[in-house]
């Protein structure tokens, strides 16, 4: 398949994003004289192996937002951005659009995190590196459902850009709905809960319109309407009931945390909330194992909100430095997706992480920081215990890491007989939710959870269990660990002491928790394909920069 011409000149695209099936060309085109500018997108492809592109499939729209939802994925804001301001060359018009069948838009023409996105006059992304420069101000995310909000300003004022996307395995997320609103307040933090509901009440009643909503649009909504229906109809009313997400302490920082109800208990003292932090289920935490511990709040301090659980990535200061047992997403890297922390460099401000691939055989893997996107942290208390994790993991120390803990900052440097320690404190007071050292737990009553679910989506295995979450495994690997013995999954998991095991939990999910993070020791390690990036490789090219004044999405439908 030919590539983009560098000498296209006016003839070439604005922006082409190359896949496996062919290259999408995305442009602005004169519509008919009613119609305007519109924005096309083309997918051009090359069957027959010849070296030359066809095109096969065309759809014109009158905004940005309505093209994201017709091709069924998501166009990056910085290259937005640069599609707006395009202006179409004299006499060139707008073809007849050949509706994208469904299967097109779901299928082997959606972008990938390793797609090359072609600008004209830019250097080349991938559209892994642009989706992560939109940095959207909010990310909900419930079950299959993503709600991304962007925050903008138009010469009218401000306008609130969203894009509700359905997470697909093995896929990146299919967009649904796409648009803007410029009636609502200007961005808030403290109105976040409010936008995703209004977001989420509004695109419904869109998509309910038999005049205006399609056939994709229904049935998402039918397959996520129970969910739908509960956030669009927040907040719950007092009492509430186990399962709530609350935001405790909202307006004090030192004590402020985000966590799960378990129960609602009254006694002499009067009304009050047993709720469980999202910190204590994370690597470290010494409750992590104790899922039924909890601390006592009162009603005054407990607000529901819709957050989902805080990954603990970040800190007063920014981004903190990721240690044994995070997990982080890569952004273009195409040997894998996800992958657990197991060490930490770092020289001066650069930053670079020892990965352990998830679903896959491979070894551990060293990136540079930029290279990756946490997805979750950690809570080890101190040094001490992060040491006694390495231990049981089988990871010696080496110069030049760092080893952050909750109470403590400690690097370690290369000494005559070996790597050495240095542990220095961090004088930071720490929220009681991230670190009880001094607070006791109280057992909230033990309410009965749906048990996991397993489900066959072709080759790969979805499980959902009231524990780990979802997880998605290859069958092959799901195949090749369900075969071991009992005795040696489970040394497989001790072993990787990040890992929450219980001793009840069934079979399968042992298996697959196996085979996502103990591949290596399942099947024979082949050899690495090249790294997109790493820790030699250049540095990439900056993304488009994008404060314009623009809002970040024309108004869709």
């Amino acid at each position: 398949m030919s590539p983009p011409r560098p000498d296209a000149g006016d003839h070439r695209p604005a922006i082409e994003i190359t896949t496996d099936s062919g290259i999408w060309r995305l442009g602005a085109t004169l519509g008919k004289t009613d119609e305007g500018m519109r924005v096309t997108a083309e997918l051009a492809t090359d069957p027959a192996g010849t070296g030359t592109l066809t095109p096969v499939w065309t759809t014109a729209q009158p905004s940005l937002a309505a093209l994201e939802e017709t091709l069924g994925w998501a166009i990056p804001l910085p290259a937005q951005n640069l599609l707006r301001p395009t202006v179409p060359r004299r006499g060139q018009h707008a073809q007849s659009a050949r509706p994208l069948p469904d299967d097109v838009a779901r299928a082997l023409a959606r972008p990938t995190r390793t797609s090359l996105v072609h600008v004209t006059d830019q250097p080349t992304y991938s559209y892994g590196r642009l989706l992560t420069a939109e940095d959207p101000v909010c990310r909900w995310e419930q079950g299959a459902v993503r709600v991304d909000l962007f925050a903008g300003v138009s010469a009218d004022g401000p306008v609130l850009g969203y894009r509700i996307s359905e997470l697909l395995p093995g896929q990146q997320p299919a967009v649904l709905f796409a648009g803007a609103h410029d009636d609502l307040p200007e961005w808030d933090d403290r109105h976040a809960d409010d936008a995703i509901s209004t977001v989420l009440v509004r695109a419904i009643r869109r998509g309910l319109d038999d005049t205006d909503g399609t056939p994709r649009q229904h049935a998402f909504l039918n397959r996520h309407h129970q969910l739908l229906a509960a956030a669009a109809s927040f907040p719950p009313d007092p009492p509430y009931p186990p399962g709530t997400r609350v935001v405790v302490h909202r307006d004090n920082q030192a004590l402020r945390a985000t966590g799960t109800i378990l129960a609602a208990v009254e006694d002499t003292t009067g009304q009050a909330y047993l709720w469980r932090p999202d910190a204590a289920d994370l690597p470290g935490h010494p409750w992590r194992d104790h899922p039924s511990w909890a601390l006592r709040a009162g009603p005054w301090h407990c607000t529901p909100t819709l957050a989902t659980p805080a990954p603990a990535t970040t800190g007063p200061d920014g981004p903190v430095v990721l240690t044994l047992g995070a997990v982080v997403a890569t952004i273009d890297d195409p040997r894998f997706h996800t992958g657990t922390v197991l060490r930490a460099f770092a020289d001066g401000d650069h930053r670079r992480y020892e990965i352990q691939p998830h679903n896959t055989p491979l070894p551990p893997v060293i990136l540079n920081a930029e290279g990756v996107i946490p997805l979750r942290g950690t809570a080890w208390p101190t040094t001490t215990a992060l040491l006694r994790a390495r231990k049981t993991a089988g990871l010696p120390l080496q110069a030049g890491e760092v080893l952050p803990t909750v109470r403590e900052s400690s690097f370690v440097a290369d000494a005559r007989h070996g790597p050495f320690v240095t542990i220095l404190p961090t004088g930071t007071p720490s929220n009681p939710a991230l670190d009880p050292e001094h607070t006791a737990p109280i057992p909230a009553p033990t309410r009965t959870q749906n048990g996991a679910t397993l489900r066959h989506l072709g080759d790969l295995i979805q499980i959902d269990d009231p524990i780990h979450g979802r997880l998605e495994v290859h069958q092959q690997l799901f195949n090749t660990a369900c075969a071991q013995a009992d005795t040696h999954l489970t040394d497989l998991l001790a072993r990787r002491p990040w890992i929450t095991t219980h001793p009840d939990q069934p079979r399968f999910v042992t298996a697959a928790l196996a085979a996502l993070h103990a591949a290596t020791d399942l099947t024979p390690t082949p050899e690495p394909p090249a790294a997109q990036t790493g820790p030699t490789a250049e540095t990439p090219p900056a993304v488009p920069d994008l404060t314009d004044t623009d809002p970040p999405f024309e108004p869709g439908p």
